[in-house]
């Protein structure tokens, strides 16, 4: 089943551990918006102040409509906004955004049109300069009870918003909160949530989840879905002893009708920020949910850059999922290698004819989608393991990975991912791989190994003893590795009333 989507990458600004959260440090330049939330989330006032005199514009012209009050800060003059453009360079501009009006009207509204909160994304309500370098930071005014769900990485220093938080007459009542990113990362598939819905820090190895639980007439579960989360990072986690992002945004949408499974859909949004998003039936137990294998799954396409060619970024995906839940200790071993064996079935079927890089969705190629990455991800862990006496593996290149290019700003093709890989390790096993499947007819041939492995497939798969048991076992041996408590779940600021 297709449970995923990406878009075009975006990079997060690199931070500084403090506190158990993750804050970019203050730069000496940048651009500054103030973004007073009202009471009822449907409201946005943002004042918007600019290092020098710069034309701003909205990324949806529809939004246009429900911008009111235009002028230059602190002034009755009131700016032309034309096809979502000020039509004039400024230094300063403030503006009100009808936000329940805009996220109705744009094109992810059908997706949300359950939820109680107000979800949409910041090309309806954020003005921007054509400047794709200069470090932009916005501070929230929050109403006691009020949240904001971004994807860009937090800030430390908000000073700059003081002056608009002391000029409030309910200021005690009210906190700011910040953010940071560059231009370039805005997306219009970022999510950005304002409402009264429950957010929750689950810390994670090597950083934390930025959880945002909106409210729809379904209960919410919140004690069960933080389980969920945290165990799933958890898997994710065991690749190599990380997390592969500092600070990610989780956005948890819970279905109003009885789905089929715990965890109907779930994607990964690159671009504005690291973001995973799921929706969820909470009717489910949470042994449903912990057995579910969406969560690692999204969580593990975090392990990679952005990958633009589907074969890869979804196999590689498809095989960490199953490894990852072995060594989270959800599967056995035996388990984890009977849905590996079952997937590259499903591919070996699926369009034959077609090779790795010709299938897609759209031609009847799907399982091969998902699939041909998978054996290809396999077949490469398995050589480097063997050529290194265990000392090299796709769990050790990927790690090096993550220290050297995540988060990342560049979209990746298949081959350059791969040859990425390759530059991590002694070896050129992956490109080799590329060069003898990639646009070849068929589906990597995975039965040899699984036989040298010591994986019997004749109905039950069993493990027995054979040439390269040894790395069979090594794979889907656990890392030891502290879970998180549910206790050291943090409400951030002020939590939902």
């Amino acid at each position: 089943m297709l449970k995923h989507h990406f878009s075009n990458i975006g990079i997060l600004r690199l931070a500084v551990l403090s506190l158990g959260l993750l804050w970019v440090a203050a730069p000496s330049s940048a651009h500054e918006y103030v973004v007073e939330v009202d009471n009822s989330a449907r409201l946005l006032k943002v004042r918007a102040t600019f290092d020098e005199p710069v034309k701003v514009a909205l990324g949806s012209r529809r939004a246009a409509r429900y911008v009111r009050q235009l002028r230059r800060c602190d002034s009755d003059e009131s700016l032309r906004l034309r096809r979502g453009r000020v039509q004039t360079s400024e230094r300063c501009l403030q503006y009100s955004v009808t936000l329940n009006k805009s996220a109705n009207d744009s094109r992810t509204r059908e997706r949300y049109a359950n939820v109680r909160d107000i979800v949409t994304n910041p090309d309806n309500w954020l003005m921007l300069p054509n400047d794709e370098d200069t470090l932009i930071r916005v501070a929230f005014v929050l109403p006691k009870g009020v949240n904001v769900s971004v994807p860009w990485q937090p800030l430390e220093d908000v000073a700059f918003a003081q002056p608009v938080l002391a000029a409030l007459k309910n200021s005690s009542t009210t906190r700011l909160e910040g953010y940071a990113f560059r231009h370039r990362e805005i997306s219009s598939n970022a999510i950005t949530a304002f409402g009264r819905f429950q957010r929750i820090n689950i810390p994670v190895s090597g950083g934390e989840l930025r959880v945002a639980l909106l409210r729809t007439k379904h209960k919410t579960a919140a004690d069960k879905l933080k389980h969920w989360l945290s165990d799933a990072a958890y898997n994710v986690s065991q690749a190599h002893g990380k997390f592969p992002m500092r600070s990610t945004q989780v956005v948890v949408v819970p279905v109003n009708d009885r789905a089929a499974e715990p965890v109907p859909f779930g994607h990964v949004i690159r671009n504005g920020g690291e973001a995973v998003q799921f929706f969820v039936d909470t009717d489910w137990s949470v042994d449903s949910f912990l057995s579910d294998w969406t969560a690692t799954h999204e969580f593990s396409h975090l392990l990679m850059p952005y990958v633009g060619d589907r074969w890869v970024s979804e196999g590689f995906a498809s095989y960490y999922q199953n490894v990852l839940m072995a060594r989270g200790e959800v599967y056995s071993p035996s388990k984890a290698w009977r849905k590996l064996y079952e997937g590259y079935g499903r591919g070996r079927m699926s369009a034959p004819g077609m090779s790795p890089r010709s299938a897609s969705m759209r031609n009847g190629g799907l399982m091969k989608v998902y699939w041909s990455g998978a054996a290809i991800a396999l077949m490469g862990d398995v050589q480097l393991r063997e050529l290194s006496d265990n000392a090299e593996s796709l769990d050790t290149a990927m790690r090096k990975v993550r220290l050297c290019c995540l988060p990342s700003r560049k979209a990746y093709r298949d081959i350059e991912f791969l040859e990425l890989l390759d530059s991590k390790t002694n070896y050129t096993v992956f490109t080799d791989l590329y060069r003898d499947y990639a646009n070849s007819a068929g589906f990597p041939d995975v039965r040899e190994l699984f036989r040298r492995m010591g994986i019997r497939t004749g109905g039950e798969v069993t493990l027995v003893n054979a040439e390269l048991a040894h790395i069979r076992d090594a794979i889907m041996q656990p890392r030891p590795i502290a879970r998180t408590s549910s206790s050291s779940f943090a409400a951030p600021g002020n939590d939902a009333d």
